[in-house]
């Protein structure tokens, strides 16, 4: 036993250390995470708690939209070029700073005409400028995250994750206890200031190690080349993203900004049971694209341990979930103890999906990918939506798994294919 256990290691040893990099800061960053909105919960209003989680939401869905589908496609292109990681990188992280600050303000602006409850927005505008600057601060911190995932190099993205976890969650404590107008803003800022200072911490690491940030030329004549693959890649996260980050949104106008908070930290708890899958199938992104020859067998090693990875968690979940969430409150566990089993419990079906895009990523056969997670976007928001208008919360969880499972049947096949085929890559997946 102990001799196959090494062998596994060895013949997996790249990918179970940068799997056990976003393990741990998935890990770290969740559990600071619980803390934090534990903290959020006894210090500042329900309503102030439901906002700020539709902030959040939104700057990470106008995040995605800014990054442009540049860090995925970093993942892809940094082992295929070495030589020209640096120029990628850096040219990567001054384009989506820059479009992202933008998009923050604009969509802030029309959302503050079209909703009273984003109105403060555009009446002050230091809110207006710091809301900008928490999206262009993390579209920053993902695309530089993912550049260090495609250079193999997770222990670093692990630091900085762990220092914005950490910084946000003392800010927080300290916001709640000083300061006497404790609204949704407030809230938001720890989290812009703490992205700041990672982001700070890594520069100065990285600086001192092989990755030499402060002397980077940025590139755009090498990133122009590839923006036809950058634009796939953008339009296909797009599909994979929007439909979580807006599910805030769709309570807070469905049902209202109370029950949002409960969603937000069910959701927000249940992400512990998707670590496992969700961080394996991004090294396997990674390591595919360098060794396609390798696929099926990574695939079928990821598939076995995203199972493993999710049962425990969940099994945890779904035994104690009204304690977990009576934690931030009776009225948190009144209203979404079964939300928290049944999003957890849709992480399962997931687990096709997870593997379904980064395989067709490997593939090039991106347009594929797009065409079938749009309409899983649509079924999602449409389950969900259906759901929270018949049955609340309780029925937009719901809502989730069924649809999951629906998508999970249509890409199920081709995962099937991959992991079992014999021979050249490619030559059983559309078989």
């Amino acid at each position: 036993m102990q001799a196959r256990i090494t062998a596994i290691y060895r013949t997996n040893r790249v990918f179970l250390l940068n799997f056990s990099s976003l393990v741990g800061t998935t890990l770290t960053t969740s559990g600071l995470g619980f803390f934090y909105w534990w903290f959020a919960a006894r210090l500042f209003t329900k309503e102030a708690v439901g906002l700020a989680s539709a902030l959040t939401s939104s700057m990470m869905l106008i995040m995605t939209i800014g990054v442009l589908g540049l860090g995925t496609l970093l993942i892809g292109e940094l082992p295929r070029r070495p030589e020209r990681s640096s120029s990628l990188i850096m040219t990567a992280l001054i384009i989506v700073g820059s479009v992202s600050f933008i998009l923050g303000i604009g969509i802030a602006i029309v959302a503050s005409a079209l909703s009273p409850e984003f109105q403060f927005l555009s009446s002050n505008i230091l809110y207006l400028l710091l809301f900008a600057a928490g999206v262009g601060l993390s579209a920053i911190a993902q695309v530089l995250d993912q550049a260090l995932i495609g250079l193999l190099r997770g222990s670093l993205q692990f630091w900085r994750n762990t220092v914005f976890a950490g910084t946000k969650l003392v800010l927080l404590v300290v916001a709640g206890l000083l300061v006497t107008d404790k609204t949704s803003i407030v809230i938001y800022a720890t989290w812009v200031t703490g992205s700041l200072l990672s982001l700070g911490m890594v520069f100065v690491i990285a600086s001192k190690q092989t990755i030499h940030w402060d002397t980077l030329k940025p590139d755009m004549r090498l990133l122009r080349k590839l923006r036809g693959t950058a634009l796939q890649h953008h339009v296909l996260n797009l599909m994979l993203t929007v439909p979580g980050l807006a599910l805030p949104l769709l309570v807070t106008t469905i049902l209202s900004s109370s029950i949002t908070a409960s969603f937000y930290i069910a959701w927000m708890i249940a992400a512990l049971a998707s670590v496992g899958p969700t961080s394996l199938t991004t090294v396997l992104y990674a390591v595919g694209a360098g060794d396609v020859v390798a696929l099926a067998n990574k695939t079928r090693f990821t598939l076995k341990m995203s199972l493993l990875t999710w049962g425990l968690p969940y099994a945890i979940i779904f035994f104690f979930a009204s304690f977990i969430m009576g934690l931030f409150g009776s009225s948190y566990a009144e209203q979404a103890d079964w939300a928290l089993r049944l999003i957890g419990l849709s992480i399962l079906p997931q687990i096709v999906k997870s593997h379904y895009v980064p395989i067709l990523r490997i593939y090039g056969r991106i347009g594929e990918a797009i065409r079938i997670c749009m309409l899983g976007a649509v079924i999602e928001l449409t389950f969900c939506a259906t759901g929270a208008v018949f049955a609340g919360l309780t029925g937009l969880s719901l809502g989730l798994v069924l649809a999951f499972i629906v998508e999970a049947t249509i890409m199920g096949p081709t995962v099937y294919r991959v992991a079992t085929q014999v021979g050249h890559p490619a030559s059983n997946l559309t078989s």
